[in-house]
């Protein structure tokens, strides 16, 4: 999908301030050069509307006598003049030197307080922006923002660089971010004595160009045509800039109809963006033939499409003057994507080639194919595109004539795409735009690892097998990963303590005003929108302040920087190492669009198998998963036991058949690194054969379930799994802190989920955790006691931390899921900030394991969240669980681990416990198999006394019977 262009604002009132300088009469030489001046400056402001280079001519002459004279004021003045006439010239070259000219002589005669100093700054901006340096840019911009913010009466100043912050994030796809930018320009705007209308429609336009992009398009459309209105009121013949207002304007809501499916609707704003630019010198005609090739594609016209493209691509190279320039690449790489289609592969390939080369100026490739390094390319998201149609394009022609080179040459490409992505990732993307990134880059890594398997077969070479699996972790849980970098790098990199201590309070004021957001949102009709809107122009406040300070850090400290953003790379040896130490193999799957792959890693080395997975994958462990979260008190047909049995042994035979015949014999341990849908599945329900007479109903006595063959655990990727084995020497004050709150006197019995608006206390939840206090010592709270003052005074002391009590998730916004407190809860992001260090945490409340699914990120989870504050290990489950089942599991569980047993042989065995104790009914999944194990599964030594280790807290969550109403987002059973 092509995507909207946006366009920098300059500092236009520059030019238009040019004309309302003060004249003096002539009474001495330097007045009659300063007439002079004032004259040559008005013809030049005239004739900027009819002719740019006359109007260049004009302002250079008046420019050298105000410099002559020493009128610094319109001396700067005019060089920013002159950059805004650059900058409508497509002339970026000289747009960076008249605005570097004018920043050098306004900082020497006027000061970085001085309004013209901020504008050269603002201009310089407009050369990184069109040049694609995104992130230099927005370091730039927000320098800018915090001399504008000095001057609290700069409110045009201020709105201009807010939008430009917002236009910089929505090129690089922080789409959430741009919008809190564009809004706070328009707030800014609308303050302003000087409202200019024209200014006024640029914001208008901006956020609905933003909206657009979000998929918002009924709000989309409202903010596009208040631009238009606007822009409508003015000649386009004689406002130059009201004709750009009107034509970007127009190309928005092109978009908005191309994407709503208005293909006619669409082209006749196209063709009306087109008759406003009667020049082919005209600012944006380049990309409406891009728009208007776009229209013709969709509708199978791809004649009239090419002859547009080319039109696009003679005036893009006429406009932008060879510049390296993004929206040379776009018209490029539309032009290759076109080619492709027509299966013009040459073409395509030639077109792709281009657009790489124009985004990497001054770079020399050695060969006509080769790829210019991801450190060189300009424009990233431009530049990922464009990789990737040349890799993918590549493999296609490889498969097709069985050619090795081309393999070579298309894995050497995806490479360089997954460089790219890495450098984005340690650029200025949010938290959601890296989700983003993680999602859209699925197809890049699969491409990838089929060529690298493809090369594998073809040569023999394992080099080309260990890189499908470097490349299968390289999208894995990356937001955790960097996250706990974050808590260790703060600690290696030297940074002060009152850094450490800002950043700190940063993030628990950000996360108090989120919490309050929730919970008055949660009063539906009767929320207070003011108190809303306050809370959020704060947390905007907050989170400029912590983009600030992430800046500093990353500037003035770059050891915290590296080690923050440290590639995503494993030591293999060191892992099969520690494989081998307990008898264990990996199995690491990768779950693309067209293909899903399982890498099985062990002592003894690395393979392979592919996964015969189709859309009924997905739909077999959705059942599975419904069928065992599914209290069987309201009866069990056979045809729903049936239908388990065949799933279950289905998937058995695609998931992990596949790879245990690549195991040796000596195997005992399975350690799972799931991937996309995978992560709901408790792999232990899986069927090693299938079971005779299913039709006759629930027999759990002949059932093989996997559990009964191997030990099994799991991660988010490899890479936390191995650094997870790394030892340390914690002096941990207890062995055991155990929290169960009361919350009534109404007792609930059954499951341990949210199912109504009110909580209940929950019958087994004390017994649970005097029951395990007795076998292990340490502190046990109990009702009142079990509140949040104990958790933020005790949490962090114990080997083990366990929680039973009631949790709620929320899958829309998972950040806002929570457990619950006798006081309180905690959020996850309340978890984000909070410092735990624990050795195992155990959730066995309702769905601590479920959350919002992010492809190649992982669940957002309440155990995630417990990872994320330093806690190695967690036991959490993936559904509602039955209270008295959970409290017996978690007895036995305990029980095991005083003996010595490592966490997932504690688990194991706990589940067998309960399974040959428990009559036929309590035999069904539900009751015991929606507990997992993720991280580090080593044993806990001498559970009896308080020694040193790491210790990731043992958290058991415990939800019954509470819940807030959550209409569609209610967790039950």
């Amino acid at each position: 999908m092509i995507k909207p262009v946006r366009y920098f604002l300059i500092s236009l009132w520059s030019l238009i301030s040019l004309s309302s300088a003060a004249q003096t009469p002539a009474t001495d030489a330097s007045d009659v050069l300063r007439s002079q001046a004032d004259s040559l400056k008005k013809k030049g402001i005239k004739l900027f509307t009819i002719n740019l280079d006359s109007s260049e001519v004009y302002y250079l002459s008046a420019a050298a006598i105000y410099q002559k004279i020493e009128d610094w004021e319109s001396y700067i003045k005019l060089l920013n003049g002159l950059a805004v006439v650059s900058y409508y010239k497509s002339d970026y070259e000289t747009l960076q030197s008249y605005s570097q000219k004018a920043f050098d002589t306004a900082r020497e005669h006027l000061g970085p307080s001085h309004s013209l100093y901020q504008d050269a700054l603002n201009n310089l901006t407009a050369y990184y922006y069109n040049k694609g340096a995104y992130s230099k840019n927005d370091r730039l911009l927000k320098k800018i923002l915090s001399l504008n913010l000095k001057n609290t009466n700069a409110y045009k100043q201020i709105s201009k660089t807010y939008q430009n912050l917002g236009t910089n994030a929505f090129v690089m796809n922080n789409l959430q971010k741009a919008l809190a930018y564009q809004k706070e320009a328009l707030r800014y705007r609308q303050k302003s004595d000087e409202l200019v209308q024209l200014e006024l429609s640029n914001n208008y336009k901006d956020i609905g160009l933003t909206f657009q992009e979000l998929g918002q398009y009924d709000s989309a459309r409202v903010y596009l045509n208040k631009s238009l209105s606007i822009v409508k009121e003015f000649d386009a013949s004689k406002f130059k800039i009201a004709a750009i207002n009107r034509i970007s304007t127009l190309h928005g809501l092109v978009e908005v109809m191309m994407l709503d499916q208005k293909q006619q609707a669409a082209k006749t704003y196209a063709q009306q963006a087109l008759s406003l630019q009667k020049d082919d010198k005209a600012f944006r005609k380049a990309f409406t033939y891009e728009l208007l090739a776009r229209i013709d594609k969709e509708e199978g016209n791809y004649k009239q499409a090419l002859e547009n493209l080319q039109n696009a691509n003679r005036l893009a190279q006429l406009n932008y003057r060879n510049n390296s320039y993004p929206k040379i690449a776009r018209k490029l790489a539309a032009t290759a994507d076109l080619y492709e289609q027509l299966q013009q592969n040459q073409q395509a390939l030639d077109y792709y080639q281009k657009g790489l080369t124009t985004l990497a100026p001054g770079y020399a490739l050695p060969t006509s194919l080769a790829n210019p390094p991801a450190d060189q390319l300009l424009a990233p998201p431009d530049a990922l595109n464009i990789l990737h149609g040349k890799a993918q394009l590549l493999l296609q022609l490889a498969q097709q004539s069985a050619d090795e080179e081309q393999l070579r040459l298309s894995l050497a490409t995806f490479h360089t795409a997954a460089d790219l992505i890495a450098k984005m990732r340690r650029g200025v993307l949010t938290t959601d735009a890296k989700n983003a990134l993680a999602e859209k880059s699925v197809d890049i890594y699969e491409g990838a690892i089929a060529t690298a398997l493809a090369l594998h077969q073809k040569t023999n070479d394992p080099g080309f097998l260990e890189s499908a699996f470097r490349l299968a972790e390289s999208n894995k849980a990356l937001l955790l990963l960097e996250s706990i970098n974050a808590r260790q790098a703060s600690g290696f990199a030297g940074l002060p303590d009152s850094l450490r201590e800002q950043e700190e309070n940063l993030r628990t004021d950000l996360a108090f005003y989120q919490k309050k957001i929730l919970e008055e949102k949660q009063k539906k009709e009767k929320a207070d929108a003011d108190k809303i809107k306050r809370w959020q122009e704060q947390i905007f406040k907050l989170d400029q302040q912590y983009d600030w300070l992430s800046s500093r850090l990353e500037s003035d400290f770059p050891l915290y920087h590296k080690l923050k953003y440290q590639d995503n790379t494993l030591d293999l040896p060191k892992l099969q190492q520690q494989l081998a130490s307990s008898s264990s193999a990996l199995l690491e799957y990768f779950a693309g669009e067209k293909q899903w792959y399982v890498f099985v890693l062990t002592a003894n080395g690395l393979q392979v198998a592919s996964i015969d997975a189709t859309s009924k994958t997905d739909l077999a462990i959705e059942s599975l998963r419904q069928f065992a979260r599914q209290s069987p008190e309201g009866g069990l047909s056979a045809e729903t036991y049936l239908q388990f049995t065949r799933n279950a042994h289905e998937l058995y035979q695609q998931l992990i058949r596949p790879a245990t015949t690549l195991l040796p014999q000596d195997i005992e341990q399975l350690l799972i690194i799931p991937d996309y849908t995978l992560a709901f599945l408790p792999f232990d329900l899986l069927l090693t054969n299938p079971v005779q007479d299913a039709s006759a109903g629930f027999h759990p006595d002949k059932v093989d379930y996997l559990l009964e063959q191997y030990l099994l655990s799991y991660d988010y990727s490899a890479t936390l799994w191995s650094r997870s084995q790394e030892k340390e020497n914690i002096d941990f004050e207890q062995p055991f802190i155990g929290f169960a709150p009361s919350f009534s006197p109404v007792f609930a019995d059954a499951v341990r989920s949210c199912t109504s608006d009110q909580l209940y206390s929950l019958r087994c939840n004390q017994s649970e955790i005097k029951a395990i206090g007795e076998m292990l010592g340490g502190t046990q709270l109990v009702a009142k006691e079990a509140g949040k003052p104990a958790f933020e005074q005790y949490a962090a002391q114990s080997q083990i931390l366990h929680l039973a009590t009631h949790a709620c998730v929320d899958e829309q916004d998972p950040m806002f899921s929570k457990i619950y407190l006798a006081d309180d809860y905690l959020s996850i992001y309340d978890l984000y900030n909070t410092q735990l260090q624990s050795e195992l945490v155990v959730l066995s409340a309702c769905n601590t394991g479920s959350g919002k699914l992010l492809r190649g990120e992982g669940v957002m989870s309440l155990a995630r969240g417990f990872m994320t504050a330093g806690c190695a290990s967690t036991v959490m489950s993936l559904w509602s669980v039955d209270d008295c089942a959970t409290s017996d599991i978690m007895t036995n569980f305990y029980k095991h681990l005083k003996e010595g047993r490592s966490k997932q042989a504690a688990l194991r065995l706990a589940k067998l416990d309960y399974l040959a104790s428990a009559n036929k009914a309590q035999q069904h999944p539900y009751y015991w198999s929606a507990f997992v194990q993720y991280g580090n599964g080593r044993p806990l030594e001498e559970l009896s006394t308080a020694i040193n280790w790491i210790l990731l807290g043992a958290l058991l969550l415990a939800g019954i019977g509470f819940g807030l109403l959550w209409g569609s987002r209610r967790r039950e059973a």
